[in-house]
């Protein structure tokens, strides 16, 4: 993957990777990652989408990987949207005749869900949640979420601990061993981000309606860290959302044992949505009458 910054329109400096389809593009797939993570570990489900047709795009989120400010920190939860519409806009203008598929992943998940009930863009055709962070597992007491919020308002950019198990991320040794040694991992969230995500997780469910667009989501039932309960709402609320359970599987599918059994069917989802879209779209064009036509 190639990696480069991006000015955005508040002065931030965002670190992105991007990678091309081999052989002919089908679309674009703008992934983003989860809490204390960054994009650079998403190499081998990037490849797999290169080789089935797709351009990848991937942020480091502000307060994450490469790109700069305090880490587990952004400053309004609502960046995050913002940066996603400057970066579907940039897809979109650079390729204007291929669908663009939002991808997210636990706290990138709840990113996604959130826009797809906040916001829209034209080209993106289709939504993939992975263990997207709508509810989490050890649900919070009304107190302790009272007590968060007065706190996240007195100090919003104290960071506290985020370092899970091990063994709720994944079950394979390697992939554990390089996500303990990677150092950009930072394994913190601040006061603010923590409330603010925990809010956009429930905000998401309640306007799941408002996504209209086809949205994959998969998510194990066994997953220690974000519930599963919070994408069967998803799904049951969303008009055109379907949710496949993975019993067994740890909070990162993409890397456990047997991870291309789940991925492969994704990537073909995403491409059959991806060539409906661009039927719906040459069937638009033939139909709509010019303005030469309209005039003579």
């Amino acid at each position: 993957m190639e990696s480069q910054y991006l000015h955005m329109p508040d002065g931030a400096q965002l670190h992105v990777f991007t990678s091309q389809a081999v052989g002919p593009c089908c679309g674009q797939v703008l992934l983003v990652h989860g809490l204390s993570e960054h994009g650079g570990r998403y190499g081998h489900l990037v490849e797999l989408f290169n080789r089935a047709g797709f351009n990848v795009l991937i942020p480091d989120l502000r307060g994450h990987g490469k790109t700069l400010g305090p880490r587990g920190h952004v400053a309004d939860y609502t960046l995050f949207l913002d940066d996603l519409d400057f970066l579907i806009d940039q897809l979109a203008s650079e390729h204007p005749r291929l669908p663009i598929v939002l991808y997210g992943h636990s706290m990138g998940g709840g990113i996604v869900a959130h826009w797809l009930v906040k916001r829209h863009h034209p080209a993106v055709c289709a939504g993939v949640l992975s263990a997207p962070w709508l509810h989490l597992t050890n649900t919070p007491t009304s107190l302790q979420v009272l007590l968060y919020r007065i706190a996240a308002a007195v100090f919003p950019n104290f960071t506290v601990p985020a370092q899970p198990p091990i063994e709720h991320l994944t079950s394979d040794r390697e992939a554990s061993r390089r996500y303990q040694e990677d150092p950009l991992i930072h394994r913190r969230i601040s006061l603010r981000l923590a409330v603010q995500a925990y809010d956009a997780g429930l905000a998401s469910i309640a306007a799941a309606e408002s996504c209209t667009i086809p949205l994959l989501i998969v998510h194990s039932p066994d997953d220690h860290i974000t519930s599963a309960s919070g994408s069967e709402l998803f799904a049951q609320r969303a008009p055109h959302a379907v949710l496949t359970l993975l019993p067994g599987f740890a909070h990162e599918y993409h890397n456990e044992p047997g991870w291309r059994t789940v991925a492969e069917p994704i990537v073909d989802w995403v491409r059959e949505h991806c060539r409906e879209a661009v039927i719906d779209e040459a069937r638009h064009r033939t139909e709509t009458p010019s303005v030469e036509k309209l005039s003579g």
